[in-house]
């Protein structure tokens, strides 16, 4: 064989070794990820009624938005200010999504959305004292009465008057912000009565 052969045989098999490298480098690090930063809390309150009942124990893996985007449907975890526990909504819309309510429906990009995991909204409420201390830590301020938190826009009951008000002028959401709503939705706790929620204050998916 010529040595010019023999030379360029030698690039070949260097080049195909450097490439094999660079690809196992690759799959090495696509596939790593950290282990799943996992935390158990009981269910306060019945908020997320049925698709989580009340006192029962759920897994948040707090690691689960470092590597996937925040989607709709997910439930997910939002971070109290003092307690060490967990508000736990379901999340119906993401940023720059466009938001309609015909006749107390939910329409997102001009769909409306099916929903086969509620408790719709009679007009009665059904809140338990679990979910208003709940409220009362992540949103209200320090001396805030669950009494106060109860008398504020009663009215807004089965409605989405408090979403309407945050939302941009085209009505779309604002960026850095979802609709997150309970599943019980006679418990209006939630975006309805508190508006849109921070993507910050969520710290993990619930794993059902």
């Amino acid at each position: 064989m010529k040595i010019g052969n023999q030379r360029g045989l030698q690039r070949i098999v260097y080049l195909i070794v450097i490439v094999v490298v660079i690809t196992i480098i690759f799959l090495s690090l696509y596939q790593y990820r950290s282990p799943a930063v996992l935390t158990t809390i009981a269910m306060a309150g019945n908020s997320m009624e049925p698709t989580i009942m009340g006192g029962q124990t759920i897994t948040v893996d707090n690691s689960y938005y470092n590597y996937n985007p925040l989607s709709r449907g997910d439930i997910v975890a939002f971070r109290l200010k003092t307690q060490n526990t967990s508000l736990v909504k379901r999340i119906i819309a993401l940023p720059g999504d466009f938001m309609e309510f015909p006749e107390g429906k939910i329409m997102i990009n001009g769909r409306i959305i099916e929903e086969d995991y509620t408790i719709e909204d009679s007009g009665d409420q059904d809140v338990s004292i679990e979910d208003l201390e709940l409220i009362a830590d992540m949103f209200g301020q320090d001396g805030t009465d669950i009494g106060d938190i109860i008398n504020q826009d009663q009215n807004t009951s089965g409605r989405f008057d408090m979403i309407i008000r945050m939302l941009n002028q085209d009505g779309s959401i604002p960026q850095n912000y979802v609709i997150a709503l309970n599943d019980n939705r006679k418990n209006i706790y939630d975006s309805r009565h508190l508006g849109l929620f921070p993507i910050d204050y969520i710290t993990g998916k619930v794993i059902l």
